[in-house]
């Protein structure tokens, strides 16, 4: 009948609109205060990718381009703002390490807080990578201290006592993440088992990306 015909009507019109406009999207990177990331384009819909990606990306919420060091994000693939932040944060993170995340300055800070975390002066783990790269015991070690762990979790090959300071730095490195994003607290986008998931795939390039 005519009331079953626009009620499907209407369900197809609403099927048919992108989730996000491309503006939405937009603001959401604006807002993030990584200063070190990547650019990013954020188009509407696929078709308005670089002709080659088109055929490949239909499903796609983003991708990266190597060639131009650039994230593009497709709002009609991106089911709402949260999202976007985290596909965001993946794409950074993925291709670009923590140091693509946070600026010298921000670096710092989270470096130094691991430092305090992981007991400073007082930690064999961190003495025990100082010794065995030739570094002064300081925010230098813990850098190569997260590279190590997440080698070794991606090998799946970390020491109970390992895992145990893995965990730590993974919860730590994810609330940073969320206070870039703008959403800590309650309202929080990363997990830790998200976070976890992408730096021990980075591995030993978790500083610099892939």
């Amino acid at each position: 009948d005519s009331e079953g015909q626009a009620f499907l009507k209407s369900l197809r019109v609403l099927s048919e609109r992108p989730l996000l406009a491309a503006d939405d999207v937009r603001g959401v990177v604006d807002g993030i205060a990584a200063r070190n990331a990547a650019p990013v384009h954020v188009v509407q819909n696929v078709a308005e990718l670089p002709e080659s990606w088109r055929e490949t990306a239909k499903r796609a919420e983003a991708l990266y381009d190597p060639n131009t060091d650039t994230v593009w994000m497709v709002a009609d693939n991106i089911e709402s703002p949260e999202r976007a932040a985290q596909v965001w944060a993946h794409e950074q993170i993925v291709h670009h390490g923590l140091r693509g995340m946070f600026d010298k300055e921000q670096r710092a800070t989270v470096l130094e807080s691991l430092w305090d975390s992981m007991g400073g002066m007082e930690s064999r783990e961190l003495r025990d990578i100082a010794e065995r790269y030739g570094l002064d015991l300081n925010t230098l070690a813990v850098e190569e201290t997260l590279a190590a762990l997440a080698e070794k979790s991606k090998a799946k090959s970390l020491t109970k006592q390992e895992e145990s300071l893995w965990r730590s730095l993974v919860e730590y490195i994810t609330q940073a993440l969320n206070d870039l994003l703008g959403r800590s607290g309650e309202g929080t986008l990363l997990k830790n088992a998200d976070v976890n998931a992408l730096l021990s795939r980075l591995g030993k390039h978790v500083l610099d990306g892939d």
